[in-house]
């Protein structure tokens, strides 16, 4: 049926009836019938969403002009990270 329907796509649908046959007592067969190939829907959105990330930031990201809260200097960078007079907030 899964080669029919394409269920295999989705791993809440092919993962779940894996897990219980194995622990019900079929064993490792069940991980490999159908060429082996039950974890590509498992690892592959977690992949192309790694990538996505990595290209948005390349070449979207980089070219965005810094806000005011990235310029902005800590009081301890200022004072190399000792606390001086001029950290002190009153009232």
């Amino acid at each position: 049926m899964g080669s029919n329907s394409g269920y295999a796509l989705n791993p809440a649908r092919d993962f779940g009836p894996r897990l219980f046959t194995y622990i019900a007592g079929w064993g490792m067969d069940v991980f490999k019938a159908g060429g082996g190939w039950w974890w590509v829907p498992i690892v592959a959105p977690c992949v192309g969403a790694l990538l996505g990330t990595l290209i948005y930031e390349l070449m979207i990201e980089v070219h965005h002009p810094p806000t005011a809260a990235e310029l902005q200097t800590s009081c301890l960078e200022v004072t190399e990270g000792k606390m001086g007079p001029e950290c002190v907030k009153l009232a």
